[in-house]
């Protein structure tokens, strides 16, 4: 099951590059797409494209699924590609799942260092938990928790191994954010970084707090920070919403028939300059 890239590297798989993995393929029993590098919706079409082909051809496929990628200062690997908090990691899922993939991939790249870690950073969450742990060497400095990506993974992983979508049987929500509302970077010389300085990025990252409902009934959620609020009504199932950031602690409400279901701050709050998670994203949950 060996990853390679066609001669067009990185960029979208369509027919005429997967015919030349197959020919590559020989007599292997399959192929494993890495992706990681790229836009979710570039990844997903590319996941179809290959899952589909490979079928057609007797070959096992193995699809990706990543939650967030972003080099960190570190030469020519200094780059990101945007996920709008777990949206694009549920684009990904939902294109593994339809291309029936054999197997899938919750690929890391470098782990810790690059940010496309699942694991938990701290070894137990005890309550009052910050969600950021020293854990790897000092020049990446605090990594912040990625956790909700895994816990919402949960359902596209039933969704996958079952071939069905699941019944969702309980309300949860999954909040991801970054800790400063960007546009305030420090530019450094030519080649040189910092923590403040933005990674290349083929889109803008994003400067919004991104809400994943998974809703049993229709409900409102509602967003507040820094004395603004914002309201969504949001349908039964899985909605991906988002909100602007600005300096301040976000507190996430659901409320339906006038009743709150959910009542939870974000544990940590966004500054103007707080520049320590180097772009990465916080993510946290709360369930009814």
């Amino acid at each position: 099951m060996p990853h390679f890239f066609p001669a067009t590297g990185e960029r979208q798989i369509s027919a005429r590059e997967v015919a030349q993995v197959a020919q590559r393929l020989g007599s292997a029993n399959g192929y494993f797409y890495f992706g990681a590098a790229g836009a979710p919706d570039m990844i997903a079409k590319s996941t179809e494209a290959l899952g589909a082909a490979l079928k057609t051809r007797g070959k096992v496929f193995m699809a990706p699924v990543t939650p967030y990628y972003r080099g960190l200062p570190a030469g020519t690997n200094y780059r990101a590609f945007e996920t709008n908090g777990l949206s694009g990691m549920a684009t990904e899922w939902e294109a593994a799942i339809a291309s029936g993939a054999t197997w899938v991939q919750i690929v890391t790249w470098n782990d810790w260092a690059e940010s496309t870690y699942v694991a938990p950073i701290e070894p137990v969450a005890p309550i009052g938990s910050t969600g950021r742990a020293h854990v790897y060497d000092d020049r990446f400095g605090d990594l912040l928790s990625h956790t909700a990506y895994l816990d919402a993974s949960e359902y596209y992983i039933r969704w996958f191994k079952s071939d069905s979508k699941p019944a969702i049987t309980r309300d949860r929500l999954f909040y991801f954010y970054r800790l400063n509302p960007l546009g305030r970077e420090r530019r450094l010389g030519l080649g040189a970084h910092d923590a403040s300085t933005p990674p290349r990025a083929q889109e803008p990252l994003s400067s919004q707090i991104h809400v994943s409902v998974f809703l049993t009934a229709p409900a409102m959620l509602v967003v507040t920070l820094a004395g603004s609020a914002m309201r969504f009504d949001v349908a039964a199932g899985v909605t991906h919403v988002s909100s602007n950031a600005r300096a301040g602690t976000s507190r996430f409400v659901l409320q339906r028939h006038g009743e709150t279901i959910i009542d939870k701050a974000g544990e940590q709050a966004i500054t103007d300059d707080d520049f320590s998670g180097a772009y990465n994203y916080f993510s946290a949950s709360a369930d009814a």
